[in-house]
């Protein structure tokens, strides 16, 4: 696909309604200099973090055009654990492992959502730019991944990350009491 055809495309989602610009903490906020617009991140319906880095200019007329971008790639999965912390209120963190590419890469944005009873998570990797030649070996990692299970209900939860499930049960419900 041409990298023209490639913008163009990333113009429709971001002009259609199957996307939301996402509003991020503030180390990720989005900002505004020297007439470019950075957005970190941008989720489409498919995956969250989809597109990383867009970038648009102020042209004369008004429009806005796209001047850079990053498309993600998702790191492969291959294991998924629970990690329970019995503590109250309760914490879940997925561990999620997996195997790089090669050495050329590391992983890049985790991000962590929850629609009712799933919450989905997307684990991207990036290319990393050195200058010593990558070996062409799987580089297995291991990343723990803390879910907000706080206010949640008492109930069975799935976790999809990169397309593998899991899932959990809360023998109670998660919430804080406050005195």
């Amino acid at each position: 696909m041409t990298g023209r055809l490639m913008k163009y495309q990333l113009l429709a989602f971001l002009t259609s309604s199957i996307i939301s610009i996402a509003v991020l903490a503030d180390d990720q906020a989005s900002t505004f200099q020297n007439e470019i617009l950075t957005i970190p991140r941008v989720d489409t319906q498919d995956q969250s973090g989809k597109y990383q880095d867009v970038q648009f200019k102020v042209a004369a007329d008004g429009r806005w055009d796209i001047i850079n971008y990053k498309e993600t790639s998702l790191a492969t999965i291959n294991k998924l654990e629970i990690s329970t912390e019995l503590v109250f209120p309760i914490k879940i963190s997925v561990v999620a492992s997996g195997d790089l590419p090669s050495d050329c890469y590391q992983l890049g944005q985790i991000i962590t959502h929850r629609e009712d009873s799933k919450f989905i998570v997307t684990v991207s990797q990036k290319q990393v730019e050195t200058f010593a030649p990558c070996t062409q070996v799987l580089v297995p990692f291991k990343t723990t991944i803390p879910l907000d299970v706080t206010e949640l209900k008492k109930g069975s939860y799935q976790i999809l990350v990169n397309g593998k499930n899991a899932s959990f049960e809360l023998n109670t419900d998660n919430f804080q009491k406050l005195n």
